[in-house]
């Protein structure tokens, strides 16, 4: 696209929330969930009352080459109406345009509620878009009033929407695909330790207005939340609900979304959220002791996809399930999985019986996903040397990965192979790589491409290494090394400065702290004492604030 492209990805919520003013037009645009590469996705925009002050309306969206738009709908509170879609020139923007015109249809501005635009636009052989909008108020077939996404002169001009495309593993396997009418049912009885249980699963809906999930207290038969979606693919609330973030409610079509519930005990309230971000807090008299039905239903007419369905005791943050959503378990070190079904092992008699040993289900069918499952990513750490950084990673994933590249960049954006390494599918094994050292004062970035057996691509967390600030210290190897059990080592230091001197293991384990605090400049030995400690390798960190080294140390009994 032009210009307006570099302007570059500060709408990457789930939507983008715009306060109403007296002369905006766009009170929110919404984005998809996750999409796959070469699919249709869909966006919303909320639309002002300043709409209807007008006898006409031209809509103009500005796109990439390789996006088709499908359909632009047109929608109030009780009807919704597909507009004419056409190529279109618009001044100062020559790039792909379409056009499309309404009027003010029905009583949406009189009862109080706002118009809403869904647009389905498909995308081709692209990892990234962005789209603008114009907007043309006409009277008496001439324009009285415009705003566009290129009018920054005026405090009313409209966003630009980013959108990312992911490219679908093999990893995430199978999916649960549902024919209308048809259900899931898994009833739960598990007394829990944490005061939270979480309710989780991936999916993919491809209709408007139905009703996704009952969870329903199974003594008593009655429910204790549900989900549904109503004609605008808005979430329906309760009545009342609180904490409701408005930016967080949209489900579009075709994309992927994951749908979290959480019962929290402690407080008498239910924490509904899309994605990773909460969008609305329910309150009501909770009992952990209570048996719960979970049921899984599509009236919808179309067919829809669920994936990863898990309940668990849940003891972490609320900010773990963003952070893992995208992987097959919630990591949490006080958190237990109570049930989870990723449908990858659906035997073909359960599916012809309709029912498990877990679940009871009809209509359902196991089908390839394109859900967005991945590997889980290694996190890489460094220790450092005088002439040579030792970068090291361990992937709870192995088994997936063919090999492993190192990359390496001194400004964080062109990088250059280290070296490769091949998987051994060992989930608990520790790579490392040898980097030579340009200068001590350099910095560094490091990062780890994976190409996985099915030939797709991912990058680790980049690491940063060094602050291009002056060494305060100089320390030398340990002597004697290899050593058993005493060892010495004598660290320079050049300028007075807080310092800690620490011992870990090969994994990162801290083993002991030797020295922190205060040392002034001069020459500081330290003694360190191994025999509590089995054989093997181990590293002295020494840090100041402004500089960090280490050295390997060889325990040999």
């Amino acid at each position: 696209m032009k210009s307006f492209l570099k302007i570059l990805f500060l709408l990457l919520s789930v939507s983008i929330f715009m306060y109403a003013s007296e002369g905006q037009v766009i009170l929110k645009v919404d984005k998809p969930g996750f999409v796959p590469v070469d699919s249709v996705y869909q966006f919303s925009l909320l639309l002002s009352n300043k709409i209807h002050q007008v006898e006409k309306v031209n809509f103009y969206i500005f796109l990439d080459d390789g996006i088709e738009v499908e359909s632009i709908k047109y929608s109030g509170r009780d009807y919704q109406t597909e507009l004419l879609c056409q190529p279109a020139v618009h001044p100062g923007y020559y790039g792909k345009t379409i056009k499309a015109e309404f009027s003010d249809y029905d009583s949406s501005y009189f009862s109080g509620s706002n118009s809403q635009l869904i647009v389905n636009v498909l995308a081709k052989y692209i990892e990234k878009t962005e789209v603008a909008f114009a907007f043309e108020f006409i009277e008496a077939d001439s324009v009285v009033e415009e705003y566009s996404s290129f009018d920054s002169n005026r405090e009313e001009s409209l966003p630009i929407l980013g959108v990312d495309f992911y490219i679908p593993q093999s990893y995430a396997g199978k999916c649960l695909q549902m024919k209308n009418e048809s259900s899931y049912v898994l009833d739960y009885d598990y007394v829990i330790s944490n005061s939270r249980l979480l309710i989780g699963f991936w999916a993919k809906l491809s209709s408007v207005r139905q009703k996704l999930l009952n969870i329903i207290n199974t003594q008593y038969t009655d429910t204790l939340f549900n989900i549904e979606i109503g004609i605008n693919q808005e979430l329906v609330i309760p009545h009342d609900a609180d904490d409701v973030n408005l930016s967080n409610l949209f489900v579009a079509d075709k994309s992927w979304n994951y749908y979290s519930v959480i019962f929290d005990f402690d407080y008498n309230e239910i924490i509904f959220g899309l994605n990773g971000e909460t969008s609305f807090t329910y309150r009501r008299s909770l009992n952990r002791n209570e048996i719960f039905t979970l049921e899984l239903l599509n009236n919808s007419g179309q067919n829809i996809q669920i994936d990863n369905l898990g309940v668990y005791d849940f003891g972490g943050r609320l900010s773990r399930i963003k952070k893992n959503l995208n992987y097959d378990k919630v990591i949490s070190d006080s958190s237990k999985q109570i049930y989870f079904e990723s449908f990858d092992n659906i035997a073909d008699e359960d599916l012809q019986l309709n029912r498990s040993d877990d679940f009871v289900f009809s209509e359902l069918k196991a089908v390839e996903s394109d859900a967005p499952i991945f590997t889980r990513l290694p996190e890489l750490y460094v220790r450092s040397f005088e002439n040579f950084n030792e970068v090291i990673w361990q992937n709870s994933d192995d088994s997936v990965v063919d090999y492993y590249i190192l990359e390496k960049s001194l400004n964080g954006i062109d990088y250059t192979e280290v070296g490769s390494k091949g998987s051994d599918s060992d989930p608990e094994k520790e790579y490392s790589m040898i980097d030579q050292r340009n200068s001590l004062d350099e910095i560094v970035y490091y990062r780890i491409k994976l190409i996985n057996d099915d030939e797709s691509v991912l990058y680790s967390p980049t690491l940063k290494l060094g602050q291009a600030q002056q060494e305060n210290f100089h320390i030398e190897q340990n002597y004697p090394n290899p050593f058993n059990p005493l060892t010495t080592t004598t660290v320079e230091v050049l300028a007075s400065d807080n310092f800690s001197v620490i011992v870990y293991d090969l994994v990162g384990n801290k083993i002991a702290t030797i020295y922190d605090g205060m040392l002034e400049k001069g020459i500081h030995k330290f003694d360190f004492d191994g025999s509590q400690l089995p054989s093997g390798i181990y590293f002295l960190e020494v840090s100041s604030r402004s500089f960090t080294q280490a050295i390997k140390m060889i325990l040999a009994k």
